[in-house]
């Protein structure tokens, strides 16, 4: 009787186990999947320097834009968990589709478009700077609040 209650305890507890590595798992930029690799720190974000914020502020947003752009060639691009450069990111390929949700300015005054992209099979939701984006299309200038 007690052999079969550890058992049954310990697949609970596997379980459970198991259901929380697969959620923490999730690829969420806000869960700080962050890429620091050596193309990725090759990125440009207009906030890279003292004073810049110390915290990362998601700003509230919506799906009010259809438009697209594609990231700049020769480069990685930041997505961004925020729309701040000190924000947790995943890097994007050079020549990406980033489907833009709508725009937004920071707090220091920067242009930044939420939205997504996918990147190896996956999909990715976040702030990319405007300079990381070429020309946005089909886009009906929707800002996010």
């Amino acid at each position: 009787m007690k052999r079969k209650f550890l058992a049954v305890a310990a697949a609970v507890v596997l379980s459970i186990g198991v259901a929380a590595t697969t959620l923490a798992g999730a690829p969420d930029i806000a869960q700080a999947h962050v890429d620091r690799s050596a193309s990725a720190s090759a990125v440009t974000d207009p906030d890279l320097r003292p004073g810049a914020r110390l915290a990362c502020k998601s700003e509230p947003w919506g799906v009010y834009d259809s438009g697209y752009a594609y990231t700049v060639p020769g480069k990685t691009t930041p997505i961004r968990s925020g729309p701040y450069s000190d924000c947790p990111f995943t890097a994007l390929y050079q020549n990406t589709k980033f489907w833009v949700d709508c725009r937004d300015s920071n707090d220091l005054g920067n242009l930044w478009f939420h939205g997504w992209a996918m990147k190896d099979g996956t999909r990715y939701s976040g702030w990319v700077y405007r300079d990381n984006l070429g020309v946005i299309q089909n886009s009906n200038g929707a800002w996010c609040s």
